[in-house]
């Protein structure tokens, strides 16, 4: 009868160390702290409105100078077409004498 008892008071000892050992592993545990990811939350804001600032000015930048290539592009294409209208016009009046009527003068 004694080894039975000397197993189960042995057996009772292990239980009691194990759920020591149990309560022990739960208080020293430290919750995580809402700072932590209070923290982590503010940072990934700030990151995330630093990136959007940074595109919305490219988008900006682009936009104003496809604006002015637009404009300068327009501006060569009016200087081009007024030129080749004068070319016309001075070849138009080189071949005629300077004059429309001269034509005409010659064939009465």
């Amino acid at each position: 009868m004694s080894v039975i008892n000397q197993m189960l008071k042995d057996l009772d000892e292990r239980q009691s160390e194990h759920q020591q050992g149990q309560a022990n592993q739960i208080l020293m545990k430290k919750p995580s702290t809402p700072w932590k990811i209070i923290t982590f939350i503010v940072i990934i804001v700030i990151a995330l409105n630093i990136a959007g600032i940074f595109i919305w000015q490219l988008y900006s930048e682009n936009k104003t100078l496809k604006t002015i290539n637009e404009s300068s592009y327009d501006q060569k294409q009016q200087g081009k077409s007024m030129a080749y209208h004068a070319s016309i016009e001075q070849g138009w009046h080189g071949a005629n004498g300077g004059t429309s009527t001269h034509h005409l003068s010659t064939t009465s």
